[in-house]
């Protein structure tokens, strides 16, 4: 419906690059992002389409749940726009479905919140109860999907790999939590490396990213 009203004419859709084609919704299960350009006859258009989706489906569209955000747009005009809509305004960069969505790079603030889901998970593990195998086991089927998404998406800074890997390193070779430490035997590159080739077929995380960002070429 959003793309017959582009295709009439009645919306704008988002251009990612000059002569590149405009994009104008993006659905994931129950989540549905509308682009725009800042345009008040394509906001209009927007607004048309929602209430006509009302109409022919009997479904009702939550505006006050609804938000609108701009990027590089002046604060006054994304708030003029919200009141078309009828729903409230949010400033950029935001998070969706426990993303950040931003400009360039990530920076280091974002990263934290996942230095901290790994270290809650932690918590709750006694790894001086574990043995070598049970640890390698969790750090492959727990630890290395963690950060999946992030990896998906985001070109993960050196430093903050660094610190992930520390993590996972530690929990490998330490005896228990806090202070209590153990000579790490093997080199970590040659733990990340596959059975046949003598590791343990752990993930290493800069090859994770660079593989998962791969896939969208």
């Amino acid at each position: 419906m959003m793309r017959m009203a582009e295709a009439q004419g009645w919306v704008t859709g988002l251009t990612c690059k000059e002569g590149g084609s405009a994009i104008s919704i993006v659905q994931y299960a129950d989540d549905t992002i509308i682009l725009s350009e800042v345009e008040e006859l394509s906001v209009r258009g927007i607004k048309f389409v929602c209430k006509f989706f009302e109409l022919v489906s009997s479904f009702q569209i939550n505006f006050r749940k609804s938000s609108i955000s701009g990027i590089n747009v002046e604060e006054t005009l994304v708030e003029r726009m919200a009141g078309i809509l009828g729903c409230q305004s949010t400033g950029f960069p935001l998070r969706h479905l426990g993303l950040p969505l931003t400009l360039g790079r990530l920076p280091k603030t974002e990263w934290m919140p996942l230095i901290s889901r790994f270290e809650r998970r932690l918590a709750g593990w006694q790894s001086s109860f574990l043995s070598l195998g049970g640890k390698i086991i969790l750090i492959q089927s727990v630890l290395s999907n963690l950060p999946i998404y992030f990896l998906s998406l985001f070109s993960v800074p050196k430093g903050i790999l660094r610190a992930l890997e520390g993590i996972r390193r530690r929990f490998l070779w330490n005896r228990a939590k806090g202070n209590s430490r153990r000579v790490h035997l093997v080199k970590w590159d040659k733990v990340c490396r596959g059975r046949k080739e003598g590791g343990t077929g752990i993930l290493n995380m800069a090859d994770m990213n660079k593989a998962l960002l791969l896939k969208w070429l």
